[in-house]
């Protein structure tokens, strides 16, 4: 493994402090981990277009209103392509380990595993991750974008309403 350690500084007011990152490289899997970073911290690309944006809030707008799809991530690490916000978080957690003891949702620091179940309780969206107060707003979402409407993605779609205990035939566009 190559390590090397990358300062950068972080602005608070009229005083910086220094947060070193250590990157390391398995020169075997070709896979980059860094450390010491949060949800903040990570610079949120869109697999469509590749804009770079601070957080996964603006990135999913942008989807939503440039790509008519709820989701696009992209890897800020290695460039994979990823069309689950789930899978996005686990890659994410692979390359950046501190970002484990972060939420993904609102960026505090975690004490437990228990803090997420606080904003995933409602129904969502498994696809970008937005929460929904109801399930009929959670439907009207799903409705709204050409993912649902593909039939080569119709057995994709079932499994991820499965979780939300919404049928296919809840929000298939005809």
């Amino acid at each position: 493994k190559n390590v090397e350690i990358n300062t950068s500084f972080i602005d608070y007011g009229n005083d910086f402090q220094t947060l070193d990152e250590e990157i390391e490289h398995d020169s075997k899997s070709n896979f980059v981990t860094l450390s010491g970073v949060s949800w903040s911290d990570y610079n949120c690309i869109c697999k469509y277009c590749n804009m770079t944006f601070l957080n996964i809030d603006t990135l999913r707008a942008h989807c939503k209103e440039n790509h008519a799809f709820c989701n696009g991530f992209k890897c800020t690490d290695c460039e994979l392509d990823l069309d689950d916000f789930t899978c996005f978080i686990r890659h994410a957690r692979e390359h950046r380990d501190s970002l484990k003891y972060y939420c993904e949702y609102c960026n505090i620091k975690l004490e437990n595993n228990k803090h997420t179940d606080t904003h995933t309780s409602n129904p969502y969206c498994q696809l970008c991750g937005e929460t929904f107060s109801k399930k009929s707003t959670l439907q009207r979402h799903l409705k709204s974008y050409r993912w649902v409407r593909r039939n080569s993605k119709k057995m994709l779609v079932e499994e991820l309403l499965s979780h939300s205990g919404i049928s296919l035939d809840d929000v298939v566009v005809e």
